[in-house]
């Protein structure tokens, strides 16, 4: 419980006056019941020994009374309590998922090839919920539980030490008890919830992957699949319940057998003349006060256990490194010349340090158009990635109009760089919603809507839009789904456009379409082009002879540059290439293999 508070305060804070009033009224609640026995007392000591006299019942009715009110008055306070409490545990999960939300788009991209998407959203969904429970009722339930222990224990030893004293022998028992029990269920919460993250992620991905299982037809693998992480998740969920089940049982008896004990004890004191039956009436009161808060510590025990296995999660995530900004970052228009001076890139998977890119030279003049070709996994993508500073190079510096990329302000520098990817990734709402994505918060709609239109109509998509019934406030489906492989892309080509950005990437834009819509965007691109730095990622020559120079890279390295014809004349391997992609030449794939060694 402590780190939680200890951890989480700075979320607390701007609700500790309805937090602090919500605690003032659990003292409060929890001294009006200590008041019950007091009364119960009462009326076996005072009113029933003259409940036969004249006044007799009137005085039964006053105390009876009495007792409504004070249940009357300790509901009202309660009612408040929870609303304070509720009320504050709204707030802060609220807060919390902001936060978490914002500092997901603070830290690098490298960050998310570490975790899955699905374990992050349980994180922001299951584990904030699991706080805000905390916050909402636990934390009450274990303050309250708390209070009456060491309250009622006071009160039991004023009535009758000796009976007090028979309650207190077994309460060591139920502390050994309760600490095995806790230490079990922290290891035991742990383990449910990284197992309710992996379920989260298989269901994720198979949500969002469900073309590829359709096309495989791996339905019931898939199925099965999920099936095998639910019954983990169910066996997790299991051993936390059967971990209740063996405490809870034990308090039940432990009670029970107390109660059995100070009945036969208490009816010996009063027979005795020790204590009055009335002061036996409140012991038991005092007895029945105490069983509820033994019951629900096992329970209580078990949540905040939860609470904080949630909270470690979510502080991982606050605790992950953010994307490195500079302390007096440039802001100013790109001109667009830039300058890889011996950039190497690595990244460290479980098998060890895989190199990407090394020592990689190159000078980009602004408004110049550079193609970048290679076989899969030559590092083409990682270079370009390197420029909008999505990922930073291991060693080596990129300038971008002569200073170095670390000292741009990060979003100067992404406003003004636009990037067609190879996985065309459209959001769920309006076409024009997903076109003007890179809009400022400022600006009127009509100049809005007229950008949004100028781009569309370079991308060549204006003319599909307005055939649709809503033109461009149709609704496109998740990821796109209702637009064809091209009509996606040239979507994320007025995308890039609507920005008017200084440098252009495009990275494979063209590898998922076909060979006629392939060429009304190159058509499109050979505008757009003009007079902005572009490079252009591609394996298909179609493309690559758009540019001005072309660069050849494999295994992380430039192997060759220069025009389309000096290449041809002089490097091997691009002629191969080249020729049969668009001369239609048959040759064995040992033979291109071959030329690319030979580089």
């Amino acid at each position: 419980m402590y780190y939680i508070f200890k951890h989480l305060s700075s979320f607390l804070a701007p609700y500790k006056k309805a937090f602090g009033l919500a605690v003032t009224l659990t003292l409060v609640q929890n001294g009006l019941n200590y008041l019950f026995p007091q009364f119960i007392k009462g009326v076996f000591d005072q009113v029933f020994p003259g409940i036969k006299e004249e006044k007799g019942l009137l005085v039964l009715l006053a105390w009876c009374a009495g007792i409504f009110c004070l249940g009357l008055l300790r509901a009202v306070v309660l009612r408040f309590g929870i609303i304070n409490y509720e009320g504050t545990a709204n707030r802060v999960a609220a807060d919390l998922r902001n936060a978490l939300y914002k500092k997901l788009h603070k830290v690098p991209l490298s960050y998310y090839g570490t975790m899955r998407t699905g374990d992050l959203m349980a994180r922001l969904t299951l584990d904030v919920q699991m706080v805000q429970m905390f916050f909402a009722f636990v934390f009450s339930h274990a303050l309250s539980s708390g209070l009456t222990i060491g309250a009622v224990i006071l009160l039991m030893f004023l009535a009758s030490w000796k009976m007090a004293l028979i309650v207190l022998a077994f309460l060591p028992v139920i502390i050994v008890a309760l600490v095995s029990f806790s230490r079990a269920t922290a290891r035991g919460v742990k383990d449910r919830q990284e197992q309710a993250g992996n379920l989260t992620a298989v269901l994720q991905e198979n949500i969002t992957g469900i073309r590829v299982v359709k096309s495989f037809a791996t339905e019931e693998r898939e199925i099965e699949k999920f099936k095998q992480e639910n019954w983990k998740l169910r066996g997790a969920n299991l051993r936390v319940t059967l971990l209740n089940a063996r405490m809870l049982p034990l308090l039940v008896f432990f009670s029970g057998v107390g109660a059995l004990v100070v009945l036969g004890v208490g009816g010996r004191l009063v027979s005795a003349g020790e204590i009055t039956i009335g002061s036996f009436m409140a012991f038991n009161s005092y007895l029945g006060l105490l069983a509820w808060p033994m019951w629900m510590l096992a329970p209580t025990l078990s949540h905040i256990k939860q609470a904080e296995g949630s909270a470690r999660r979510l502080l991982e995530i606050f605790q992950a490194a953010e994307e490195v900004r500079p302390a007096k970052p440039v802001r100013r228009v790109i001109r667009g010349e830039i300058h890889f001076e011996e950039v190497s890139f690595e990244y460290t998977n479980p098998e060890g340090t895989v190199a990407v890119l090394e020592g990689i030279n190159l000078r980009i003049d602004p408004g110049e158009k550079v193609a970048v070709i290679g076989l899969t996994g030559s590092g083409k993508s990682t270079l370009v990635n390197l420029i909008p500073r999505l990922y930073r190079p291991t060693s080596g510096k990129i300038y971008l109009d002569g200073i170095d990329l670390n000292d741009w302000d990060l979003a100067s520098l992404r406003r003004q760089i636009s990037l067609v990817d190879q996985e065309t990734f459209l959001f769920s709402t309006t076409i024009g919603e997903n076109i003007a994505f890179g809009a400022g918060a400022t600006g009127l709609e009509a100049e809005r809507t007229r950008v949004i239109i100028n781009a569309a109509q370079k991308a060549r998509i204006h003319d599909f839009i307005v055939s649709l019934p809503e033109h461009y406030n149709t609704i496109v489906g998740e990821r796109g789904v209702g637009l064809s492989g091209g009509q996606k892309q040239r979507v994320a080509i007025a995308r890039a456009l609507f920005t008017n950005p200084k440098i252009l990437i495009l990275d494979d834009s063209t590898s998922s379409v076909d060979p006629e819509t392939e060429k009304e965007i190159q058509d499109s691109l050979k505008e757009l082009m003009a007079g902005r730095t572009t490079i252009i990622v591609t394996q298909r020559m179609s493309m690559a002879r758009l540019a001005d120079r072309i660069i050849l890279l494999s295994s992380g390295e430039i192997k060759a540059e220069g025009e389309h014809s000096f290449l041809y004349d002089s490097n091997h391997y691009y002629r191969l290439l080249h020729d049969i992609q668009l001369k239609q030449v048959e040759r064995p794939e040992e033979e291109l293999l071959r030329g690319l060694e030979g580089l």
